[in-house]
């Protein structure tokens, strides 16, 4: 593990202590819409195993927002709320039009990492796979 890393785990764990064990949900009207547009593995294991739970961080998400996959940035409705983590590579027509929807009042949120080292069991190249680098897309 690189020392990038573990000082990332170690703040992560620093600020989940911080909370209690399982965060309280909201009730579905108090929560807002979040869409979730990510290349990471986090709603389901890399196996889609259904015996196993998502990801924490999934389920901190879900405490505070109804979380929606997307798969691409266009299927956010207007003035949705949209966290972009570690994002697969966008086609053109993609980007130019999240950059309208940003313009036009839509909420962004990304998180990119150029460096990210994430575990995975699956095969390089695998699609599964969460990217080994964050594509310049100009986002």
């Amino acid at each position: 593990m690189t020392a990038r890393r573990k000082v990332v785990l170690a703040a992560a764990l620093l600020l989940l202590s911080c909370r209690e064990a399982t965060p309280a949900r909201a009730p579905d009207k108090a929560r807002p819409e979040l869409f979730l547009l990510t290349s990471l593995p986090l709603a389901w294991s890399e196996g889609f195993d259904l015996d196993q739970p998502g990801s924490p961080a999934l389920a901190a998400l879900e405490a505070h927002y109804r979380v929606k996959l997307v798969d691409l940035p266009s299927q956010v409705p207007a003035g949705g709320l949209l966290l972009a983590a570690q994002p697969r590579a966008l086609p053109a027509e993609e980007l130019v039009a999240l950059d309208k929807w940003v313009r036009a009042g839509g909420r962004m949120v990304l998180l990119a990492d150029p460096m990210l080292e994430w575990p995975s069991d699956l095969p390089l190249g695998d699609k599964r796979r969460p990217p080994i680098a964050f594509p310049d897309t100009g986002l």
